[in-house]
């Protein structure tokens, strides 16, 4: 029996769709937390030489690019802009050699990263779509 044509590229979208919704949703979780649990946050931040206040401006950008990441036109610029904020969270912890999980932000930066490639043809320009 053999395939209809366009049942793969449906199935691809399934999953692309799948994939967002899952890192979009546990991303904009994790944002929240610097909000509900900013006592923890802002002390890991400063125990890493940033100030405080950097854990809501990365908790708001998290929170922002997660809701930007479910419209596929912003979807480009919203994953890039979370895997450039994962890849600061690799760095931070490679450096400063934190007690937490690599694989949390390192996989973070490829699937948004992944995605946010994936999605380049849909990106908003200024002109219309690119």
């Amino acid at each position: 029996m053999s395939e209809h044509p366009g049942t793969a590229a449906k199935a691809g979208t399934i999953i692309l769709w799948i994939v967002t919704i899952a890192a979009g949703a546990g991303m904009a979780l994790a944002g929240v937390t610097k909000f509900t649990s900013s006592d923890m946050w802002t002390e890991m931040f400063t125990g890493w030489g940033y100030p405080a206040a950097f854990a809501y401006v990365i908790g708001a950008l998290e929170v922002a690019g997660a809701l930007a990441f479910f419209v596929p036109r912003f979807a480009t610029y919203a994953g890039s802009l979370i895997a450039l904020i994962m890849g600061g969270a690799v760095v931070t912890i490679v450096v400063h050699q934190a007690d937490m999980p690599l694989l949390v932000p390192a996989v973070n930066l490829t699937v948004f990263a992944t995605v946010a490639f994936l999605r380049r043809n849909l990106r908003w320009t200024p002109g219309g779509m690119a």
